[in-house]
């Protein structure tokens, strides 16, 4: 029986299938982590620690169809290296949320010509970017081998069915 390359392809490929999703998905995640390391690196590099002044600080409440948790969120400003004012808020963790309150002044880190994010001092990235980068690794690398696991297994029985 003579079967098309596009039959062998569509009945016995799970890890051709399988490698065709997880390459892709490991690329985007390895991009990803690629983006978040270079602003942490310029975080690192240029980034310029400002006073923010709290203006205030609410909460949104968890409830069972939008918010799987309560966020703490503390609204402030601040003068940008520049001289432009910015006010902001951040969520953050409830500790921070009880012990500061409007009119505290509180360290932000903010990239001089950008406004748009700023950190808090002791925030770092690099978990999220070392599991970004573990994870598109891990899945990019499993996803090439099932592909060509997948091409090489295609590959054989095609040319047994042309052998007979």
């Amino acid at each position: 029986m003579n079967r098309s390359l596009w039959q062998l392809v569509k009945e016995n490929s799970v890890y051709l299938w399988v490698g065709l999703v997880f390459v892709p998905v490991g690329t985007i995640f390895f991009i990803v982590g690629i983006h978040l390391a270079l602003e942490e690196r310029a975080f690192a590099k240029r980034g310029a620690t400002v006073a923010a002044t709290i203006s205030g600080k609410s909460l949104v409440k968890a409830d069972f169809e939008h918010n799987p948790s309560t966020r703490y969120l503390l609204h402030y400003r601040f003068m940008a290296p520049e001289g432009k004012p910015i006010e902001e808020t951040k969520v953050v963790s409830v500790e921070d949320w009880e012990r500061l309150s409007a009119g505290d002044v509180w360290e932000v880190r903010v990239l001089p010509g950008t406004t748009a994010e700023t950190r808090l001092t002791a925030k770092t990235s690099w978990p999220a970017v070392l599991s970004f980068l573990a994870l598109g690794l891990i899945f990019a690398v499993v996803g090439i081998v099932l592909l060509v696991i997948g091409v090489r297994e295609i590959g054989r029985q095609w040319r047994a069915s042309l052998a007979h």
